[in-house]
C-alpha cells in the first residue's frame, strides 16, 4: 500500500511539471521604453512584434507560433514586446521611427534600439531557429565590427558583416561594407550579389535611383549568370519605372538571353519584353 501511495505521489509530482511546462507563456511588455532600459541591465535583445488587429498573419503567430513550446524556449533570452502600430501610444512613433512598411514586422533591437535582425512571419520552429540565430548575430556583431575595423580586406568577415546589416534593413552601413570590399577585393565572388541585393532593398523601398545606381555596380562585378541576369532584369524593371521602354528592352533582351541564369528570370524578362512589344 505504501508502495503505491508513493508512486502515485511520483505521477501526480510529475503531471504538475508536466501541466506547468504545457502552460508556460512569453512574458510580454507592451513598452518599448521600458524594455531597453531593461536591456541595458542584462544585455540581451529585445524582439519586437509590430501588428496591427487587421492582420490576419499577426493573428497567424499569436495562435500557432507563440505558443509553441520551441518559441517559448527560445524567448527565455530576449525580452519580448508587442506593439500595435494602430496604438497612438507608442507603437506608431515607433513603426514610423522603424520604418515598419508591412506586418507582421519583427524586430530584433540591441540594447541600444539598433536593428540587429528584422523578420516576418514564419512557422513555429523555424520562427525559433530565427530567434536564435537574432542572439547569435547580437553575440557576434561587435567582433565582425572589430575585425572590419581592423582589417577591412578580410573578405569573409566583411561578407558577413555586409550580410547582418542586410538582414536588419540596414541599408547605408551594408552599403559602406560592401564599398569597402569592392575596394579590397574586386573580383570577391559575392560582391555583385550584394549589390543585387542592396539595389532590391532599395527598390522596395522605394528610391529607385538608387536602387539603380546600386544594380549597375552589381552588372560591372558580375561574373556568375545568376548575377548578370538578375542586374539586367532588374535594371530593366528601373528603366520601365521611367517609361523608358528602350532601355529597358535592352536590359530584359540581355536578361532573357544570359546562358546559364535561371530558367524562370529568363521567362519573366521575356514576359514583360512581350507586354513591352504589345504596349
Amino acid at each position: 500500500m505504501r508502495t503505491i501511495t508513493r508512486f502515485a505521489l511520483v505521477c501526480a509530482v510529475l503531471l504538475s511539471g508536466l501541466q506547468a511546462k504545457a502552460t508556460e507563456q512569453i512574458r510580454w511588455s507592451g513598452s518599448l521604453t521600458d524594455a531597453l532600459v531593461q536591456a541595458k541591465k542584462v544585455n540581451k535583445l529585445v524582439m519586437v512584434d509590430f501588428y496591427s488587429d487587421s492582420c490576419v498573419w499577426c493573428r497567424r503567430l499569436d495562435k500557432d507560433v507563440y505558443p509553441d513550446p520551441r518559441v517559448v524556449n527560445a524567448a527565455k533570452n530576449i525580452l519580448m514586446v508587442k506593439l500595435n502600430v494602430e496604438d497612438s501610444r507608442q507603437g506608431t512613433a515607433a513603426a514610423t521611427k522603424y520604418n515598419v512598411t508591412k506586418l507582421p514586422t519583427i524586430l530584433f533591437l540591441k540594447p541600444d534600439g539598433s536593428t540587429v535582425h528584422a523578420s516576418g512571419y514564419m512557422p513555429p520552429k523555424e520562427f525559433s531557429e530565427d530567434m536564435q540565430h537574432a542572439v547569435d548575430i547580437h553575440k557576434n556583431l561587435p567582433i565582425w565590427q572589430a575585425k572590419f575595423k581592423s582589417n577591412p580586406k578580410d573578405s569573409a568577415n566583411a561578407r558577413q558583416l555586409a550580410k547582418t546589416w542586410l538582414e536588419a534593413g540596414r541599408l547605408p552601413e551594408a552599403e559602406q561594407v560592401a564599398t569597402a570590399l569592392a575596394k579590397n577585393s574586386p573580383k570577391d565572388r559575392e560582391l555583385s550579389m550584394l549589390y543585387n541585393m542592396l539595389g532590391q532593398n532599395y527598390a522596395q523601398n522605394g528610391n529607385i535611383t538608387k536602387a539603380q545606381t546600386l544594380f549597375v555596380k552589381a552588372l560591372a562585378s558580375a561574373e556568375a549568370p545568376m548575377d548578370k541576369a538578375f542586374a539586367n532584369f532588374s535594371l530593366g524593371i528601373c528603366a520601365m519605372t521611367r517609361k523608358d521602354k528602350v532601355s529597358a528592352k535592352g536590359y530584359l533582351t540581355k536578361a532573357s538571353s544570359t546562358p546559364g541564369a535561371p530558367e524562370g528570370l529568363k521567362k519573366k524578362a521575356q514576359q514583360i519584353l512581350d507586354m513591352i512589344a504589345k504596349s
